[in-house]
């Protein structure tokens, strides 16, 4: 994919869709998106560059989760249970 500009503002979020087209045997990718941000202040004003690599910089958490509370454990057993999966 190769999409030469988009405009985005304080607040925007870029969301990145895989779709698999005709195989959908597997669930994994190797799409690495780069996204670069460049900005001007003013007319003549120094121009910034930002850049980011999917491969690089989005790898996921950096840190382990935080385990799930009792409770939570419980409703997380209950949701995967037949009788909420199954609809008769």
């Amino acid at each position: 994919t190769d999409i030469a500009r988009v405009e985005v503002r304080r607040g925007d979020t870029l969301d990145f869709v895989i779709e698999p087209k005709a195989d959908e045997n597997t669930d994994s990718f190797e799409w690495a998106p780069s996204i670069r941000y460049l900005s001007v202040a003013g007319n003549d004003g120094p121009l910034t560059i930002l850049d980011w690599q999917a491969r690089r910089d989005f790898t996921g958490p950096q840190e382990f989760p935080v385990g799930l509370s009792l409770w939570a454990q419980y409703a997380q057993v209950l949701l995967t249970a037949n009788e909420f999966v199954f609809v008769d």
